[in-house]
């Protein structure tokens, strides 16, 4: 493999927060006991085998850290730019594949004073069992998008991480399929491909290719999809095959009867209220009035998680239309009262475009009103129970621009109101469930803590 690339540095010391700061400061919180040193925090630990010296690679089978620290992201393949000087008569014996323990440290010298730098480095006799890193066999292939992931390891395991970073591991591929896989590699002549430098530090790794077989071959994919076509058609095959035991699954945490009320002010109108709030300039009623007891005990109330804890089946009708109107208990005047317009899926979702490979955080569906259940969907809710009920991959399909984001909310164990039939469903949401993890974030929902 060479002579190994990389920069060797005298006497690398840890980096410590007493480089920030003055003494002075240091001093005065040493004495007040409220100094903490996180040098221990910035070690880590490696078991890795070597697939390159020149840059110096290691695929990471296995990592250590200080408690609570997290790991994930050291695992696969990870270039290593700075080593101490002392171990560049180790790193030059190094071969192809020989398993390897690393210790790095957060710190280097004067001029690498924020860097990880390898401090310790010796061959192992053997492979690490398990560990915190997915597989320890070592990465075979990773295909990398904008977020999405396949990684196949040498002993025929997949992982699959989805858009919403929900990942999959447990599908395994035959030696007759891997050999497959090779051989389409091959076909591709992907060999032929120049290699490139992978990203490092803090730069993420997207739009990759990367395939560990006699070297590592790593390839930035902008501008060759084309060539490599065939190659990508395997790596969507792929995640098909790791999803193959995955169902979505409708679930409700609550079935209310729902409960219609007159809102007895036409003269103000809940259309009147603006995101949430009355027009000073056109209300009817002066807004500093207290809210008659009778009403205000009908009202819902929210907590400070947006989440309707009172009266949740409680509507009112306004001008033709519905409404959630919520008062906080504190404040009882018109003023403070909130007011929501229950709104079909379709009003709803509104503009809203999303890149189902690239999704957005959170969504604008999670607020504290109801939604009606479509009634074009092929699923009524008044079929299932709170245990579920499996939506079809066709039904999927067919409205998975509503269902996505039913999806995405479950997949923070949270769940809408919606309405169908004369019914309030709380909590609707849809799981992805594999009959390996039965239980998870969403099938379980989240309760915040009070």
């Amino acid at each position: 493999m060479g002579e190994p690339l990389a920069e060797f540095l005298d006497n690398p010391k840890p980096y410590s927060i007493e480089q920030l700061l003055p003494p002075a400061a240091i001093k005065q919180a040493k004495d007040a006991g409220t100094f903490h040193d996180f040098s221990q925090k910035m070690r880590l630990e490696f078991t890795g085998r070597v697939v390159s010296k020149q840059p110096f690679v290691l695929d990471v089978l296995d990592v250590r850290a200080a408690p609570g620290e997290s790991l994930a992201g050291s695992c696969g393949p990870t270039t290593i730019a700075l080593v101490d000087s002392r171990l560049k008569s180790v790193l030059a014996g190094l071969q192809f594949n020989e398993v390897v323990h690393a210790g790095l440290i957060w710190g280097g010298t004067a001029a690498y004073p924020h860097e990880v730098v390898m401090t310790e480095l010796s061959p192992l006799s053997t492979l690490p069992s398990s560990g915190n890193c997915a597989n320890a066999s070592g990465m075979l292939f990773a295909y990398r998008e904008e977020v999405e992931t396949v990684e196949v390891f040498q002993d025929g395991a997949i992982h699959y991480c989805d858009p919403l970073l929900h990942c999959y591991n447990n599908q395994k591929l035959s030696g007759e399929e891997l050999a497959d896989l090779l051989r389409a590699f091959g076909q591709a002549g992907f060999d032929a491909v120049p290699s490139e430098l992978r990203p490092m530090g803090n730069v993420p790794d997207r739009n990759s290719l990367t395939l560990i077989c006699r070297r590592d071959q790593y390839v930035s994919l902008p501008g060759k999809e084309a060539l490599l076509a065939p190659l990508l058609e395997h790596m969507e095959a792929l995640k098909k095959r790791a999803t193959s035991q995955l169902s979505y699954v409708l679930m409700y945490k609550q079935r209310l009867k729902q409960k219609i009320l007159e809102w007895p002010y036409p003269q103000m109108p809940l259309s009147e209220f603006v995101a949430g709030r009355p027009r000073a300039a056109t209300a009817a009623i002066p807004l500093e009035h207290e809210l008659p007891a009778d009403l205000l005990s009908e009202t819902s109330d929210t907590d400070w998680h947006g989440k309707v804890t009172e009266n949740p089946q409680t509507f009112w009708k306004s001008a033709g239309r519905l409404y959630r109107v919520s008062a906080g208990r504190q404040c009882k005047r018109f003023a403070c009262i909130s007011v929501y317009e229950v709104r079909e899926a379709e009003a709803a979702l509104g503009n809203m475009v999303e890149n189902p490979k690239n999704p957005t955080v959170g969504t604008s569906l999670a607020v504290p009103t109801a939604i009606f259940w479509p009634a074009g969907f092929g699923v009524r809710l008044a079929e299932g129970s709170a245990t579920g009920r499996r939506i079809s991959p066709e039904e999927y399909d067919q409205n998975s621009k509503f269902y996505f984001q039913l999806v995405k909310i479950g997949g923070y164990g949270m769940g809408l109101d919606m309405i169908e039939d004369g019914y309030l469903y709380r909590g609707v949401r849809i799981c992805r469930v594999e009959p390996q993890e039965p239980k998870t974030l969403c099938t379980e929902m989240y309760e915040p803590k009070k």
